[in-house]
Order: structure tokens, then C-alpha cells, then sequence
């Protein structure tokens, strides 16, 4: 009878733990859905082309990743070209909307390098698919 009593207080906890894990995890859920608004509005989703056939070599992708944030966005589209399309301006860390540039990889256009920018200064990259996006 006494192993049943530590067994049922030790279910009990179990169960709380559980139940903090579930709601934090949702909590976070929520968080990162929020803070995803173009998977949210598909109005955010359309890529307006800029140059059609644009792409970014492995080489120039290389440089990219070691660009230090806050150069100029000229200073990269010198580099770079012009962009092949252009996502909507979208808030990220700051008040103002920050535009995102994106460049397909010439290995695998697929994969897109979407470069954001806050007042006109690099602010990062990411890599996504561009399957979740429509091309106007």
C-alpha cells in the first residue's frame, strides 16, 4: 500500500509536468506564429519579379554570408545585381518595414537567399524554399 502512494504522487507530478510542458510549448507555438506574418496573410506571400533570370552563385553566396549587418543595400546590389523578385516590406525588429531582396541559388532555384533590410542598411539573410510563395 505504501509503494501505491509514492506511485500516485509520483503520477501526479508527472502529470503537472506534462501539463506545463503542453502549455508552454503552445505558448512558444503561438509565439512563433505571431511572429511569422507572412505564413499568416498570403497577400505577404507574392514575390514581385524585378529580373527575371537573376540568380546567386555558391561564390557569391559565400561572400554574402560573411557581409557584416549595416553596409548598404547599393553597395550590394552592385555586388549582386538587381534582385530577382522583391517580398512585401515587412516589419522584423524595428518600428519601420524592412524590404527583403530575394536571389534564387544558381546550383538549386528552389532555394532562395532573401535579404532583409532596415532602412536601407543589410540586416541578415535566410534561406527558404520558395515553394510557399507565388512569383508575379
Amino acid at each position: 500500500m505504501h509503494f501505491y502512494k509514492a506511485h500516485s504522487l509520483h503520477k501526479h507530478q508527472l502529470q503537472t509536468l506534462f501539463l506545463l510542458c503542453t502549455g508552454s510549448l503552445l505558448a512558444i507555438g503561438a509565439a512563433l506564429w505571431q511572429s511569422y506574418p507572412e505564413l499568416l496573410n498570403n497577400k505577404t506571400n507574392v514575390c514581385q519579379i524585378k529580373r527575371q533570370n537573376a540568380t546567386i552563385t555558391r561564390a557569391q553566396a559565400l561572400k554574402l554570408i560573411a557581409t557584416k549587418e549595416g553596409g548598404k543595400r547599393s553597395e550590394l546590389v552592385m555586388f549582386l545585381q538587381e534582385p530577382y523578385c522583391q517580398l512585401p516590406e515587412l516589419q522584423v525588429r524595428t518600428v519601420e518595414k524592412s524590404k527583403r531582396d530575394v536571389y534564387p541559388l544558381d546550383s538549386d532555384p528552389d532555394i532562395w537567399i532573401v535579404l532583409l533590410y532596415e532602412r536601407d542598411e543589410y540586416a541578415g539573410y535566410r534561406f527558404l524554399s520558395n515553394k510557399k510563395y507565388k512569383v508575379q
